[in-house]
């Protein structure tokens, strides 16, 4: 389950890191376009499944997939409650 975790919060962060990319190569995106708020959905979707899955594994890595997870769901808030 672990695995699983790290997989989702490891798609999320990567979606994170596109999608400042994309935001810094167009000069930022201040009304949302319907892209944008479909990154955003599925960003955290991810993160939020990959803080679910996480709570099912075994071991101390479960932890730091817990804090990470947390803090891109964090993220991915912002992001949205910015627009």
């Amino acid at each position: 389950m672990s695995a699983l975790a790290l997989i989702l919060v490891s798609l999320s962060v990567l979606l994170f890191v596109a999608y400042g990319t994309h935001n810094a190569s167009i000069g930022g995106d201040r009304n949302g376009s319907a892209l944008s708020l479909l990154i955003i959905r599925t960003g955290n979707s991810l993160s939020l499944l990959g803080v679910l899955a996480c709570l099912g594994g075994q071991g101390r890595a479960r932890w730091s997939i817990l804090i990470s997870g947390s803090f891109m769901l964090f993220l991915w808030f912002g992001q949205g409650m910015s627009l």
